[in-house]
């Protein structure tokens, strides 16, 4: 009764071995480190003093680029750039009358630091942001016949918003605007015309990430 029993177990199919499961997919993890940043930016500066002239300005910047944690990130660094001031017009003064071509020129080196906060969402990052340190001025003014040329150092700072739309991994493009802030003192030495070469800024953004 044994024989039939072996005979059929034999000729049965072996049975198969289970397939091993598939090996889990691993997915890169998400960066979340800083990165070095490039900012150029070419803009128009609209000056407090409306008679001077609109003059283009540009900046460069080198930040430090990191995330604080959900849709925040932070940029921290150095900015420098170029702006110029001009203009002709009238002045007056109580004891020496009017002038009414008074002219001041004024080429700006700022010496900065730069700290920018942003939200990050669908296809758009926007913030605050604000820099802080001195200017480099090379200016020239004249009035009533006196003139001043000056080399200086003064305190500077700027305050605005900007907005940025991701075109890749690395780059980014936007929009800044901003107040920027700097003072000479002139009045002694060019009677009614006024050292305040602040202005407001509006100006293309491109932003470039390294890391």
């Amino acid at each position: 009764m044994w024989v039939p029993l072996l005979l059929a177990i034999a000729a049965a199919d072996p049975a198969t071995p289970p397939e091993p499961a598939p090996a889990a997919v691993q997915e890169a993890p998400a960066k979340t480190g800083g990165a070095f940043g490039l900012g150029l930016d070419a803009g128009l500066d609209l000056p407090v003093d409306d008679a001077r002239f609109p003059m283009a300005s540009t900046r460069v910047e080198l930040v430090w680029r990191a995330p604080l944690g959900g849709p925040l990130v932070v940029n921290l660094g150095l900015r420098s750039g170029y702006s110029y001031a001009a203009g002709e017009s009238a002045v007056s003064d109580a004891a020496l009358g009017v002038d009414a071509h008074a002219l001041l020129m004024a080429h700006r080196i700022p010496l900065r630091g730069l700290a920018r906060f942003g939200l990050r969402g669908e296809g758009l990052e926007a913030g605050l942001q604000a820099s802080g340190g001195a200017d480099v001025v090379l200016l020239e003014a004249r009035s009533f016949g006196r003139s001043a040329s000056s080399n200086a150092l003064t305190a500077a700072m700027s305050a605005g918003a900007y907005a940025l739309v991701p075109m890749g991994d690395a780059l980014s493009l936007g929009l800044v605007g901003e107040w920027d802030s700097a003072l000479v003192d002139i009045a002694a030495r060019t009677p009614g015309l006024s050292g305040d070469l602040s202005a407001m800024r509006i100006a293309l953004l491109a932003s470039f990430l390294f890391g």
